[in-house]
């Protein structure tokens, strides 16, 4: 129990999840990995202290350029499994964290955030339309395990989203935030069509038996 505790500090805090995630790619000096979390390299010294003191790290040193000793270079040992009850322990603790930085405002940032995520995912198309939309965003919902079912209504595009890789239920105390995130990562990638004008996005969570639905509705066809 000890050791699952300490596990799961490990991965309550987002600036470890980052280092952990850059050192996935390989090797990396503390430069390195402050660039890519964007924090001080102290900040990153300290974090890698507590990873390597939870024997998560290995170090090797760099061939030496110029005077001084070697830089060292840190990996992970291993892969950090993580699974299903582990993901959604992780996933509660950074909700947590969302709502003490944010308090009210946190379902309006976790929006904006998955508004960013949702257009990094995609890219703006040649040439627009409404199929293209529709089919990236199933294509990423797909990816991410949303299990979505599409219905198409005239102008309005229905999903039915059967699983959430969050495992929110519907009287999960953080769901809002969450559902929050997925409508604008929805909204990021459908906005990425480029389409004029942007088609509208709602998302209504738990509205279905076991499923959330996500309406996209464009505008009417002149003609």
């Amino acid at each position: 129990m000890r050791r699952q505790a300490d596990h799961y500090r490990l991965l309550a805090d987002p600036t470890r999840l980052a280092i952990m995630e850059a050192l996935g790619d390989g090797p990396r000096e503390v430069a390195e990995l402050a660039a890519t979390t964007g924090v001080h390299r102290n900040t990153v010294r300290a974090h890698l202290t507590r990873l390597d003191e939870a024997g998560v790290l290995a170090t090797e040193s760099t061939l030496p350029a110029g005077r001084g000793r070697p830089a060292l270079r840190y990996r992970l040992r291993e892969p950090l499994p993580i699974d299903g009850h582990e993901f959604r322990v992780l996933v509660d603790a950074l909700l947590r964290l969302l709502e003490r930085a944010y308090r009210r405002d946190a379902t309006q940032v976790g929006e904006r955030e998955g508004y960013e995520v949702g257009r990094r995912l995609s890219s703006l198309a040649r040439v627009p339309s409404r199929q293209l939309a529709i089919r990236r965003v199933m294509d990423v919902l797909r990816h991410l395990s949303f299990d979505p079912r599409l219905t198409s209504k005239g102008n309005v595009a229905e999903i039915q989203l059967r699983a959430c890789p969050f495992g929110v239920r519907e009287d999960d105390a953080q769901g809002a935030i969450v559902c929050a995130f997925h409508l604008g990562l929805i909204r990021g990638v459908a906005e990425t069509s480029g389409l004029s004008p942007r088609p509208r996005v709602e998302l209504h969570p738990h509205l279905l038996p076991n499923a959330c639905l996500t309406r996209i509705a464009f505008e009417a066809q002149a003609g």
